[in-house]
């Protein structure tokens, strides 16, 4: 006879410490890329970047994401989507947390850096 097995209850992802050490630089006319800062989630320090794309008008740069990059070399692509949901392509969000509509840690401190101010909305 076979059994079903259910699924693992997935515990909500925790934000304990969230430091910004430098503030990024969002892509502009002098610095085309944007300038990297860096960031402290739960005391593993990231590189943090925009991801921006630009008009071909030569109008301003739209900021379509963002990036964590680790010391390890571990980059996250993170995503704001137009209902503030925030995606991202880490192991935990791929595999844990994106049926639940669940938020990893990376999730967690770019809305919390948002909702700060301290970084450029999308769009």
């Amino acid at each position: 006879m076979h059994q079903s097995r259910s699924k693992p209850r997935v515990n909500p992802a925790t934000l304990t410490d969230l430091s910004l050490i430098d503030r990024p630089a969002a892509p502009c006319f002098l610095a085309p890329r944007g300038l990297p800062g860096s960031v402290s989630i739960n005391g593993n320090a990231y590189q943090l970047e925009y991801h921006a794309i630009w008009q071909q008008d030569e109008g301003p740069a739209v900021i379509v994401g963002y990036r964590l990059t680790s010391r390890t070399g571990a980059t996250y692509d993170l995503e704001v989507t137009p209902d503030g949901f925030i995606r991202c392509d880490c192991p935990d969000y791929l595999f844990r947390r994106q049926e639940v509509n669940g938020a990893c840690k990376h999730g967690l401190a770019l809305r919390k850096l948002l909702e700060d101010g301290v970084l450029a909305p999308p769009g």
